[in-house]
């Protein structure tokens, strides 16, 4: 079923699809910012891919996007915005695949590996059987553009029904793993609860969230050209889906889990390994824990266990005093004692560790 378009409605569509290319290119600014941001974070090589097909659909839809506005008529270039169309999704499913194989191996593994490796060998062919129709891609290089328009993509049938299905399957299978081997470590390790452990969750939870809308996307998006639903124009809403499809890997891959700032994460699958902080902000860290841990400190008190006259003291005196006058202030207001007596403790040496000697002798003088 094809539905005609009339002549105003193909100029709306042609709006659309203008609009369109360049939401994506303002999208994909703020995507590779935060893709930037991850590598910095965890120097992953996965994120420099993830940069990269944020990289090429920028320039992809950004030359599609000069034709209308500044009303180009000729589709000469059309063989090259094709070559970075395929080459997106090839580094897409690449992503997939990387941060599949980089989970801990099982009996399994090999074979997901070869699997994997022939799925996106089925969808890069697509890429020289699109272009090996000289025919009609003679036929998009050489027709005139209308002012305000775009150039039309047209595809042959076997090119779109094998476009088609590898991406469902590729899809299906490295995004359907990927999950699957996430959750099958959680239940590995239900009795050790940890940090790592609820990361990965996580992870696994908002992966599985990517992985369903990216599927429902692109099934939308290739039933759209294989059914050829709005005639010519039916190449009008793939920017559309092409920007989600990019942006959900891009936050499938994005993790902000500051809950753990001692941690850092896997460079691809954001699983906790070791420390990826900076040393002067890993040093602030412990410092602020440190300080947290020394004012929690108190000292037990007569109540709670008796001890002999030369240890006891019922006061709550830190570790290091760095000022005679602040303790003996601090205490006074604390627990009401005379000043001169928080004072007698700190006679000897003001910048020495008050310890509990300290304090019995001063005690009992």
């Amino acid at each position: 079923m094809t539905v005609q378009l009339t002549e105003y409605g193909e100029r709306v569509m042609d709006r659309i699809n203008m609009i369109g290319m360049w939401l994506v290119v303002v999208i994909c600014v703020r995507n590779f910012f935060v893709c930037f941001r991850q590598y910095k974070r965890t120097r992953g090589s996965i994120h420099l891919m993830n940069i990269g097909q944020v990289v090429i659909l920028f320039i992809h839809r950004f030359i599609y996007g000069l034709v209308p506005l500044f009303e180009i008529t000729t589709c000469a270039f059309w063989p090259f915005l094709v070559s970075l169309w395929h080459l997106n999704y090839i580094l897409i499913y690449s992503i997939m695949f990387k941060r599949l194989v980089v989970l801990e191996s099982d009996k399994h593994s090999r074979r997901i590996k070869i699997v994997g490796i022939l799925l996106i060998t089925l969808r890069f062919a697509d890429w020289p059987y699109e272009l090996a129709f000289h025919s009609l891609q003679q036929e998009i290089m050489n027709q005139q553009v209308e002012s305000g328009s775009n150039c039309l993509a047209q595809w042959g049938k076997g090119v779109i029904i094998l476009n088609f299905v590898a991406d469902i399957l590729a899809n299906l299978f490295l995004s359907g793993m990927f999950v699957r081997r996430l959750y099958t470590h959680i239940l590995n390790s239900r009795k050790v609860m940890s940090h790592r452990n609820q990361v990965i969750e996580y992870i696994a939870r908002k992966s599985l969230i990517c992985l369903i809308l990216t599927i429902v996307v692109n099934l939308a998006m290739n039933l759209l050209k294989v059914t050829n639903f709005v005639g010519n124009r039916s190449d009008t809403f793939t920017a559309y889906f092409e920007i989600i499809e990019s942006t959900l890997l891009v936050e499938a891959l994005r993790v902000d889990y500051t809950r753990l700032p001692e941690q850092s994460f896997c460079e691809h699958c954001g699983m906790v390994l070791n420390n990826s902080y900076g040393n002067d902000e890993r040093h602030k860290f412990h410092q602020r824990q440190i300080t947290e841990q020394v004012n929690n400190i108190k000292l037990p008190s007569r109540a709670a266990r008796s001890y002999t006259a030369s240890v006891y003291t019922d006061l709550e005196l830190p570790l290091f005093v760095t000022s005679t006058n602040d303790f003996a202030q601090q205490q006074q207001q604390q627990h009401n004692y005379p000043l001169e007596l928080i004072n007698s403790h700190n006679d000897n040496d003001d910048s020495a560790p008050i310890t509990t000697e300290s304090s019995s002798a001063n005690r009992s003088t």
